[in-house]
């Protein structure tokens, strides 16, 4: 057939075979050949991922690291921050004039009725300007009778309260004199509390009377019943802590000595008035006065 017998057709065939054969030959090496090389490149890029993973890790670590560092001086930053704005605050409030809520102070004052309050004051702008607001409180508010005395040198800073007091044993006053005095003692207190109240810093001065020497230690013109308001100076406690440290702990401790003194005589005057309770006739101590 074709020209080709049957042997010739079936050495034809066997060679298609071997040639067939060969080229599956060729296809299984080749495949074989693929999947060595597919499981090597799966290996590799495995190998290539562990190491984008520890590279990775690494990196965040340090990302991490590096975002808590920063976090931590930005919360140093912030803390020296808010450290210098309280120091300017304080600062401002040290050199800052001095002022006066005078409305809750008026109608403390008010009830102790009309008192003569004499006022010196440093010649210095703010003190001018802090006691036209001690007159306005004390004349406009509580109704008092105020008037400006010309400073005498003798005016330290901050705000001071003076009144007399008596020198002797609290029997040889009248009534009149006690009742007086105590309420003297009543109103430089109720004052000096409520200029406290605004962090102001005043201080109550007991003067002694001297009748024997006049205008020693109280102005010649002014009375015995009267009291004087000597504004100062705004004290420069802030510069002055800042350069002595210890000088706070002098001031607290001065203020400590003052209110043991003052518990003292209270316990005294308690003790006496316990004594004198029996005796028929004897006067008692006046009731211990507010202190400031």
């Amino acid at each position: 057939m074709l020209g080709l017998s049957l042997p010739g057709w079936e050495n034809l065939m066997v060679s298609f075979l071997v040639v067939a054969g060969f080229f599956a030959l060729l296809a299984g090496v080749s495949t074989w050949i693929v999947v060595k090389l597919q499981r090597t490149e799966i290996a590799s890029s495995k190998d290539e991922l562990e190491r984008y993973k520890v590279d990775a890790g690494e990196k965040i670590s340090a990302a991490e690291a590096a975002g808590a560092k920063a976090n931590e001086e930005a919360a140093k930053a912030n803390k020296a921050t808010e450290e210098i704005r309280r120091e300017n605050l304080e600062l401002e409030k040290a050199v800052a004039p001095r002022m006066l809520e005078q409305g809750q102070p008026a109608r403390a004052l008010k009830p102790f009725g009309p008192i003569d309050v004499k006022i010196i004051a440093v010649p210095d702008f703010e003190t001018r300007r802090f006691s036209s607001y001690l007159v306005f409180m004390l004349k406009g508010l509580a109704g008092w009778s105020v008037e400006f005395l010309p400073d005498d040198g003798h005016t330290r800073d901050g705000i001071e309260i003076q009144f007399i007091v008596r020198v002797g044993p609290d029997w040889t006053a009248t009534e009149e004199q006690r009742k007086q005095e105590e309420k003297r003692k009543q109103v430089a207190a109720t004052l000096c509390n409520e200029l406290r109240k605004q962090e102001i810093e005043t201080t109550v001065r007991q003067v002694p009377e001297m009748r024997s020497m006049p205008g020693l230690l109280w102005p010649a013109q002014v009375p015995h019943d009267s009291l004087i308001v000597r504004v100062g100076m705004r004290p420069m406690s802030y510069f002055l802590d800042r350069r002595f440290p210890q000088s706070k702990e002098i001031r607290e401790h001065m203020e400590k000595m003052q209110a043991d003194m003052q518990r003292k005589q209270r316990e005294l005057d308690d003790e006496l008035r316990k004594r004198l309770e029996g005796l028929p006739g004897a006067p008692l101590p006046a009731p211990n006065p507010p202190r400031c």
